[in-house]
């Protein structure tokens, strides 16, 4: 029986619903109006413990993600990896944020469906190749790369991961565009030449990126004025580059 089963909702439920269905269970079962009654303590105990995990967005949407509350551990080659919960969801891949065995702050990049492997492997070599160029001041326009491997998921199903540095404090164009419909000249303009920047550079290294799209663009947006990202643009997601 799953946690939503346990409250009697569904898994689109609201954080309302879910506590209107809490309240109503909480009270039927509740020890202090069945003294003596094993069953239904035990009962109370389950839909309590089902609330704790629902009502908690993160730990909802871990559950939801893994079937699961515990915490979650990938391991690779390379280092092990303690996911935090999920910070996107696309089309390809689910992105997790989580930290490696340093403790440094990564995403886990992985693929929904096996039969994609092969374009998370494209975006490994891709951004392998473009930082082993000597062109450093390009490099900060590509997200860093750190590791890929395959994995075992919780349904004994090899997909491949691909770990990438954190960009906190980032936000794609699409977040942006649609908090900020209409932008002030002047950004347009450090933004747009930031992405001809990068594309000239790629293209001289014989590669398109091939999905240019407002998903796929990060800037950096922060108080600090004196922050090193200050105008910073990224361009990430390099599945679909080819020669």
């Amino acid at each position: 029986m799953t946690l939503y089963e346990t409250l009697g909702v569904r898994s689109t439920a609201t954080a309302d619903e879910i506590k209107s269905a809490y309240r109503k269970l909480a009270a039927e079962h509740h020890p202090d109006r069945n003294p003596g009654d094993a069953e239904a303590a035990a009962r109370f105990r389950r839909v309590s413990k089902a609330y704790a995990v629902l009502s908690d967005p993160e730990a909802r949407a871990r559950y939801d993600r893994f079937g699961s509350t515990k915490q979650v551990v990938i391991r690779s080659k390379a280092s092990t990896y303690t996911v935090a919960g999920e910070l996107a969801h696309g089309d390809l891949a689910s992105i997790l944020a989580a930290e490696d065995s340093s403790g440094r702050a990564v995403v886990l990049k992985g693929v929904l469906d096996p039969r994609n492997d092969d374009l998370l492997a494209n975006e490994a070599d891709r951004l392998r190749a473009l930082h082993d160029t000597k062109r450093d001041n390009y490099k900060r326009y590509l997200p860093t790369f750190v590791d890929s491997f395959r994995a075992f998921d919780s349904h004994r199903i090899r997909r491949r991961v691909n770990v990438l540095e954190r960009l906190d404090g980032w936000h794609t164009l699409a977040q942006v565009a649609s908090r900020m419909p209409r932008i002030r000249f002047e950004h347009g303009v450090w933004m747009l030449n930031r992405i001809l920047e990068i594309l000239g550079y790629v293209h001289r290294q014989g590669i398109l990126h091939g999905a240019i799209v407002p998903e796929h663009l990060m800037v950096f947006s922060s108080g600090a004025t004196d922050s090193k990202w200050d105008h910073g643009l990224k361009l990430i997601d390099w599945c679909y580059s080819v020669s």
